[in-house]
């Protein structure tokens, strides 16, 4: 038995003994190769009106958490064809996938358009026994960068 204690002991010895490392670095001064400001000025001047369209969602909650679909833009969403135009920027921030969705025939509308840009946005709500039923309506201007 005490052999086997032995034995034990000094295997594992040998293990955590061979787990212990060196490491070693070196701290080097460097520069980053990246600006620390981009800027680029635009201005109204340096854009081109193209058109403005209306895009809608309509949805219906029911118990608070079921959250159903519709229709965007006056027409059945499918589960399978889900088009997407992806935004950026800080006026987009709060809008969910299905106004992503709705703004997809806004761009097959206007295929040139570099920047559009939400104006004028409605709530429609209509409170149901055990749900709602609301309808986002959003006017949204697009835009070009002229190229001169």
């Amino acid at each position: 038995m005490k052999k086997v204690i032995f034995l034990a002991v000094g295997v594992a010895a040998i293990v955590l003994s061979s787990c212990v490392g060196m490491r070693t670095s070196n701290a080097v001064m460097t520069t980053s190769f990246d600006p620390d400001n981009v800027r680029l000025n635009l201005t109204m001047s340096d854009f081109k009106f193209i058109g403005k369209t209306d895009i809608s969602v309509s949805s219906t909650t029911y118990f608070g958490a079921i959250k159903v679909v519709n229709d965007i833009n006056g027409k059945v969403p499918s589960e399978r064809d889900y088009k997407t135009v992806d935004v950026m920027g800080r006026s987009w921030h709060s809008f969910d996938v299905n106004f992503q969705r709705a703004l997809w025939d806004a761009k097959q509308q206007f295929p040139d358009a570099d920047i559009f840009v939400p104006f004028n946005i409605t709530y429609e709500v209509h409170n149901m026994f055990m749900g709602r039923r609301v309808k986002q309506t959003m006017t949204v201007k697009a835009f070009t960068i002229k190229h001169e």
